[in-house]
């Protein structure tokens, strides 16, 4: 488990400098992330990712554009199989939780699939951007990632509220 923590915090801090060397020369303000989001019009901002090609290790959006969602798949594999293995091996919440809400377990289980299929559907859709920058039902990809990541955050609050307030 202890492995699993690391390896975790590692590619966090990987994907936090790869985010930090991402620059889209002139486009800074306003391109600052590689998951740009609904930025619209999504054509013209792809390309001016793809026409920054001068120092390939401050300058190239490109190349950390491409390398931010190559480790974003690992990094929320990582993140989540993590969340899911300390709720599940450090208590029996998932087969009895005292706050009696049944289906918790089942609905962890499933959010956190949930999530990283649309994380992954994410990173896909941004990559897909550098050939097809067609954006239809992107905006609602990310709501869908956005809900199924809180409410893997709101069970895992919940059974951390469980372990420290129940097992005083």
């Amino acid at each position: 488990m202890k492995i699993h923590a690391w390896a975790t915090v590692l590619v966090t801090i990987i994907l936090a400098i790869v985010s930090w060397m991402f620059s889209v020369p002139g486009f800074d303000e306003v391109i600052k992330h590689p998951q740009f989001g609904d930025l619209q019009p999504i054509d013209e901002v792809v390309h001016k990712i793809v026409n920054t090609s001068s120092n390939p290790w401050l300058a190239n959006g490109l190349w950390w554009y491409k390398c931010f969602f190559i480790i974003d798949f690992v990094w929320a594999a990582c993140l989540l199989s993590y969340l899911y293995r300390r709720v599940r091996e450090s208590t029996d919440w998932l087969s009895e939780n005292p706050l009696k809400v049944k289906g918790l377990p089942r609905l962890l289980f499933f959010s956190v699939h949930a999530a990283y299929i649309f994380d992954a559907a994410e990173n896909i859709t941004y990559l897909r951007f550098l050939h097809n920058p067609e954006s239809s039902k992107f905006s609602a990809l990310i709501d869908l990632k956005i809900i199924a990541y809180a409410i893997v955050l709101i069970l895992v609050a919940l059974y951390l509220y469980q372990k420290y307030a129940f097992d005083v």
